[in-house]
């Protein structure tokens, strides 16, 4: 009887390791867990996320090939050191409070073509009007349409902008491929 609890004990905790080993895991510093669809992005219990960070298009894991579609709700919330992040094409959801609190962020490169619906809370306590908004080439103008988007400064890809010392009424110089 004992060993049979022992054995259902040990069965039932390597099976619990199996799945929760499966459904989260780390790349690169940042946090996943696989959906049905795809990737999400995750909170991490500490707030460890400093500096620059990039989310990638696509994780592989186990072999398989996972397109990163959402940013959960907090994922990056209270990460005070974030100085900048990368949001791949690949996003179709950025969840409430998924930046919020990330005082230190200055610059989001955002490479989704239209702009994702996003609520008051994503981006709460962030200097929306000091953060710059770099999205893709001809988009700035739908951004800058889009709610709670439009409170950025908005640049779009390929225009040099010196984010260090950007006044509210700064103004972005154009660059062509040649770097002139």
């Amino acid at each position: 009887m004992k060993l049979r609890l022992i054995l259902c004990c040990v069965l039932g905790l390597l099976f619990w390791s199996m799945t929760s080993c499966d459904s989260g895991f780390k790349r690169d510093g940042i946090r996943y867990t696989i959906q049905a669809d795809g990737l999400v992005v995750m909170p991490t219990q500490v707030k460890e996320y400093v500096g620059d960070i990039k989310i990638p298009d696509s994780v592989v894991y186990h072999g398989k090939k996972y397109a990163v579609l959402k940013i959960s709700t907090g994922a990056f919330e209270n990460c005070k050191l974030l100085k900048s992040v990368v949001i791949p094409a690949t996003v179709k959801e950025i969840s409430s409070n998924a930046f919020a609190q990330c005082l230190g962020l200055q610059v989001i490169h955002c490479r989704v073509e239209a702009p994702v619906a996003i609520d008051s809370t994503t981006f709460e306590g962030v200097s929306l009007n000091k953060c710059v908004l770099s999205v893709p080439l001809q988009m700035a103008k739908s951004y800058a349409n889009a709610p709670y988007w439009n409170q950025f400064s908005i640049y779009e890809e390929g225009e040099v902008v010196d984010h260090t010392t950007l006044p509210a009424t700064a103004v972005a110089i154009k660059v062509d491929d040649h770097g002139e």
